[in-house]
């Protein structure tokens, strides 16, 4: 670390920087940052689940992901034909693709890594 004023080095637990006399602020550990979520395994996900929302649950992403779970129970339990249900399945396609094209970051703001 350099001083802020005269961008010497500073010793690690000093108070003052020796070259300057200036007060060094003590920094704050820095708390231990999320992991960053695989977009490999979040476009996989979306692919292959995608309409039950498992690769928003995988990208904490829980809004999304509950939104689409129910609207895929929805279509389950009522026991419809694919043709009664259509603008439901167009619906739920076109979310998917966008998503899996769009989203580069999981819910808590963290991008994704390759």
């Amino acid at each position: 670390m350099n001083c802020p004023n005269c961008n010497n080095p500073i010793p690690a637990n000093a108070n003052n920087c020796p070259g300057c006399g200036a007060p060094i602020a003590q920094q704050q550990p820095q708390q231990q940052t999320a992991q960053p979520k695989s977009r490999t395994v979040y476009g996989l996900l979306a692919f292959f689940l995608g309409g039950t929302g498992i690769h928003n649950f995988y990208a904490k992403r829980y809004v999304s992901g509950v939104i689409q779970l129910l609207l895929s129970l929805c279509y389950v339990c009522t026991g419809s034909r694919i043709e009664d249900m259509f603008i439901l399945v167009i619906i739920m396609v076109f979310w998917v693709l966008i998503e899996m094209l769009v989203v580069r970051k999981d819910g808590n703001g963290v991008p994704f890594a390759k």
